[in-house]
């Protein structure tokens, strides 16, 4: 069993755009991802995440637009 993940460190990239997570057996999304402010579009599609954090939904207001 594949268990992907994704650094923590990965939120410290504030001026990151667009992040294309497709199709990485995510199961998990670090928190510091909230924290990228300038993020236009974040792709989870195709993931195994049992349910998106809740702090997508302040992802979305800032105006990124999720796909899961």
């Amino acid at each position: 069993m594949i268990h992907a993940t994704l650094p923590e460190s990965l939120g410290n990239l504030r001026s990151l755009r667009f992040l294309d997570l497709r199709a990485n057996q995510l199961r998990h999304l670090p928190p510091t991802l909230h924290a990228l402010e300038n993020l236009k579009k974040l792709d989870l599609s195709w993931n195994k995440l049992a349910a998106p954090p809740p702090w997508i939904h302040d992802l979305e207001a800032r105006g990124c637009v999720v796909f899961v």
